[in-house]
């Protein structure tokens, strides 16, 4: 190449441009986005592909940075090339510009348009390609580019070992967020905060929006659908918004037409607002099917009646049927199963297992273990009167503390039986001392040979060697007791009269529900049974896939649908392509409590649709509805089950004060399993306004206990919770007249005693509601369950039923076995739900929220409030670990003592109910417990201690006696005409006994 050549300066853009240079030839083909060097003929060198490979200057020479090499061009003017370079490098720049400004653009939208995750992979190519592109001409390319094109490059391009999809997300909402800043001012009666105009924005494939208690997750989703319509992202008929229930759907609906005329937004069409219910009906009507809704949703009776005369016809037309039913369904009892836990550990019951746990006998009868209650049943099956723990002839004691009362009385005869929880070797279960236990039985039986009775045992050995029927049979005749077994008809009507018997019922009506919202086939419920160590699982199957079979069968007589169909129907809809979706956006509220069918229906509407996006919007913290199917672990577990997704958080609540924020956060996220927030309130206060109050605290208490005991009628703890939440709203009334107050329980049946001193107070002298509380006030006064408080809000909350037991708070109500196997498993945390139903309580509260529990028979959430960390107002001393000692039963694990009027005064009774007998005495000096020994009854009180002398044969109080020998004391038995005692006691050894306790 000749140094005095002219170099060309400009390159000519057309299809094909060439610039000669010597032996040099540089071809620009648009077609191919492709940029050629050739020299001579046979030399041809890729100048740019792909990405830009810009001209660098040497002092006297060009240098062509090509894909794979360099290509050098020495000994040229500098004048020349230094002018060459400078055009033909801003030549290509312009040619690369043209050639990628489409991408450029496709990436420059996303500052209007959020990125979502299925465009996350385009969007990295893309930017990654732009890098390469620019990495030579920087210089040359900025010149170019707009003024948000330059902005994007700096901000996505340029920078390195960042998160791109995160930058480019922030930079939307950022852009979003200033762009409809007056929407956001104006779109509720106050400002959106930060937080909720993330959640209105962000625009991913799939949304979650965890909301927690009073941070406004309605305001969320009447924004975000006003926001969509605003933003020119979709008309109100692509979006549909699904509600939990009617009355949540229609206030949506009221909000967002009220919200739609404030700020001038004129919607000429409806959105489409559901229930998932109504939403699935709307399917199948528009898929032409018939949606009659069948008289067992309209009547739940029906349905029970139904089942009951089902059942009816498949247990009298097989006697093996009924024979398996009674002996599964009814006494929840197997050989088996009972073989199974006498091989871990000889036990009847284990005693929590009864706490919580009701075991009732055919005859309806409470017992204390499933060996009794399957020898109870066993005597009813064969027509054997009976009475269990009857009084036995004389009031007698083989065990202190307890009069004598054999298992099961057969009436009209003196033949008893005992069953005794030992195997061959008189091994007792691991807490029962067995020599103790060993002498009782000997004492027993040394009190009926005393008295002429005659005593029949049992033992637990008779049930793991399956003998137990034979033995009780071949003990009854060799007496002389008559065995006849009842005939079907007989027993299905004695069922019939049993308590149980319509749980059961209500268990089948939910095992039908959960098989059928599950389309759950027989094998699965045979293997889930098998999972659960359920004995005989295929007949379960066989059994139920029989009752959904004919349930379908009778609904299709009715020409009808159950609510259960909407949801099912609606889903094989959308899947087999009969219903179209016309939805672009979907809107969940209450998204914690979703079931399986209801996220299947959601998924097969999100699949047969284009671009779909979904906005789920719940709060993991108050999912409440297990027992109707709600999985929390779809929102905990959010991307196993549904996919990627952008995640925004409320913790800005509006509701109460920090001391609650700060109670009720602490308290759910115990459980590792919920999510973490931090939730801020705007009113900071250091002092505490949760209060923990005692229910046995107050004269309205004891006056509402005289009452009860003029009037011969029971006190129970329900009318204290009552009487405390009296005493309370007259407190808030007179302190702040114009507050709303609301008492809230685990159970309706804790709100009825209050419900009634409302409307009909006993006396004026006992209360009087129209002291302080107007016909204004009543109406500001509110009554809810814990479940039905979710979403309302009262100033002051009164939470009542905190207390121990089946029926307490935390509920020890659990669902069957046979159910449980067959719903939707929860996490193990303990009493993972009912915690969750705590906080629901306790954030309903705007001002203070006061916890009435019973300090003598305690909750376990009571027992954890305590604890410093939760800063708790706590103003009963009797809540103080020596008060409740005082009052724990020592004969069993959970039982405290209550006192209750009985026929002949008061008396104190164990807590733990059925499965433990104790009744102490009432102390004479301090009025605590008393405990009874062999010969002495002790105070509990440690304070008092106070003890008295009792008889050592049948339990009742001695007294100092004067006889011809000097003083002695004689059983006040002594003079009863029947079941007289005679027994005495030395003077001075006695006395001795009670000095060491009454100095």
């Amino acid at each position: 190449m000749s140094e005095n050549s002219a170099l060309p300066i400009s390159i000519k853009r057309g299809f094909w441009s060439r610039i000669f240079f010597g032996s040099l030839e540089l071809i620009n083909d648009n077609v191919n986005k492709t940029v050629i060097v050739k020299r001579g003929k046979n030399k041809e060198f890729i100048l740019y592909s792909e990405f830009a490979l810009f001209i660098k200057l040497g002092e006297k020479s060009l240098v062509f940075n090509l894909k794979d090499k360099k290509l050098h061009f020495l000994h040229l003017k500098k004048k020349d090339i230094e002018a060459f370079a400078e055009k033909l490098n801003y030549d290509l720049a312009f040619l690369i510009y043209e050639n990628y400004h489409e991408i450029l653009n496709s990436i420059v939208r996303f500052k209007s348009v959020y990125l979502k995750d299925s465009q996350t992979e385009e969007f990295l190519l893309k930017r990654n390609i732009l890098v390469k592109v620019f990495q030579y001409g920087e210089k040359y390319l900025l010149d170019l580019l707009t003024q948000d094109e330059r902005y994007f490059y700096l901000e996505i391009l340029k920078p390195e070992h960042i998160d791109y999809v995160k930058r480019i997300r922030t930079i939307c909402e950022d852009a979003l967020n200033v762009k409809y800043k007056e929407f956001f001012e104006n779109a509720e009666n106050y400002t959106l905060t930060v937080e909720q105009r993330l959640a209105v924005i962000r625009n991913n494939d799939y949304n979650l929006i965890l909301a927690a208690a009073g941070t406004g997750k309605t305001s969320v989703i009447v924004a975000k659908a006003l926001y969509l319509v605003v933003s020119k992202q979709a008309q109100p008929k692509d979006i549909l918004i699904l509600a939990y229930n009617k009355n949540a759907a229609e206030e949506l609906r009221q909000r967002i037409k009220e919200r739609a005329e404030k700020i001038e937004l004129d919607v000429t069409e409806d959105f489409n607002i559901f229930t998932f219910h109504a939403l699935g009906r709307s399917i199948i009507q528009n898929s032409k099917e018939r949606t009659y809704l069948t008289k067992f949703e309209e009547d739940p009776k029906a349905l029970l009646r139904w089942v009951d005369m089902w059942l009816y016809s498949y247990l009298i037309s097989d006697p093996q049927a009924l024979k398996l039913f009674l002996r599964l369904f009814m006494t929840h009892i197997s050989f088996d199963s009972v073989i199974k836990r006498h091989s871990q550990d000889l036990v009847e019951t284990k005693e929590q297992e009864i706490f919580d746990e009701e075991l009732r006998t055919l005859n309806n009868e409470l017992v204390k273990s499933k060996e009794e209650q399957f020898i109870a049943n066993w005597l009813f099956l064969h027509s054997v009167p009976y009475k269990y723990e009857d009084n036995y002839v004389v009031k007698q004691r083989v065990e202190v503390g307890f009069d004598y009362r054999p298992d099961f009385h057969i009436l009209n005869t003196n033949i008893y039986l005992e069953h005794f929880g030992i195997d061959r070797e008189g091994n007792t279960r691991s807490d029962i001392d067995k020599e103790t236990y060993n002498e009782l039985i000997l004492k027993k039986r040394e009190l009926h040979k005393k008295y002429g009775t005659v005593l029949l045992e049992t033992y637990s050995y008779d049930f793991t060697e399956k003998m137990i029927e034979n033995r009780l049979h071949d003990l009854l005749v060799s007496h002389g007791v008559k065995i006849e077994a009842k005939s079907s008809e007989e027993i299905i009507k004695g069922l019939k009269k049993n308590d149980a018997f319509l749980e059961q019922l209500e268990l089948f009506i939910k095992c039908l529900k959960a098989i059928r919202v599950d389309r759950i086939s027989e094998e699965e419920v045979v293997n889930r049974y098998k999972n659960f160590h359920i004995p005989y699982p295929e007949y379960y199957g066989s059994f139920f896939n029989r009752l959904v079979r004919d349930y379908c069968a009778e609904l299709e007589q009715q020409h009808a649908i159950d609510f259960d169909d909407m949801i099912l129907k609606a889903t094989d809809k959308i899947k087999s392509g009969t219903f179209i979706s016309p939805w672009k956006y979907i809107l969940i509220d209450e998204f914690q409590d979703i079931s399986l069918a209801r996220l299947e229906l959601i998924k097969q509407i999100i699949a047969k649709s284009s671009g779909c996006v979904l906005n789920c919007v719940g709060d993991d913290w108050q999912a409440i509805y297990h027992f109707s199917g709600g999985k929390l672990e779809v929102t905990t577990r959010f991307s196993d089950y549904i996919g990627t997704y952008t995640l925004t958080k409320l913790e800005k609540t509006y509701r109460y004060n920090s001391s609650i924020a700060l109670m009720a956060g602490t308290f759910i996220q115990e459980n590792p399993e919920q999510f973490r927030k931090d939730v801020k309130a705007p009113c900071i206060d250091n002092n505490p306004h949760v209060h923990l109050l005692d229910c046995r605290d107050g004269n309205t208490y004891k006056i509402l206990a005289e009452h009860f005991v003029k009037e011969n009628k029971k006190f129970h703890t329900s009318l204290a919770m009552a009487s405390k939440a009296i005493e309370l709203i007259k407190d808030i009334k007179n302190r702040d007249p114009k507050a709303s107050v609301a008492i809230l329980a685990r159970y309706n049946f804790l709100l009825t005693p209050l419900i009634k001193f409302l409307k009909n107070p006993l006396n004026s002298h006992f209360y009087d509601i129209k002291d302080y509380l107007s016909l204004q006030d009543k109406e500001n006064i509110h009554i809810w369950t814990f479940h039905r408080a979710k979403g309302l809000e009262a100033d002051y909350c009164i939470l009542l039923g905190f207390s121990g037991g089946k029926f307490g708070f935390p509920s020890r109500i659990t669902n069957s076995v046979l159910l449980d196997a067959l719903m939707p498993q929860t996490d193990p945390y303990p009493y993972s739900e009912e915690r969750r139903l705590f906080y629901v309580a306790l954030t309903r509260a705007k001002k203070d929220s006061y916890i009435v529990a019973d300090p003598l028979l305690p909750s376990v959430f009571v027992n954890e409030i305590l604890s410093p960390k939760y800063h708790l107002d706590i103003q009963s001393s009797r809540f103080a670990y020596q008060f409740r000692e005082i009052f724990k039963c020592p004969f069993c694990k959970n039982g405290y003592y209550e006192l209750v009027e009985g026929r002949y005064g008061p008396y104190y009774r164990c807590t733990s109910g059925v499965i433990c007998s104790s009744q102490p005495r009432v102390c004479e000096i301090c009025g605590a417990p008393s405990i009874d020994k062999k010969e002495i009854s002790i105070c509990k009180n440690p304070n008092c201690r106070h003890a008295i002398a009792v008889c050592a044969l049948c339990g009742r109080k001695m007294v100092l006696r004067q006889g011809p020998h000097g003083k002695f004391w004689g059983c006040t038995g002594y003079g009863l005409k029947q079941d007289a005692c005679k027994f005495t006691q030395n003077f001075d050894r006695l006395n001795k006994i009670l000095h060491l306790y009454n100095k």
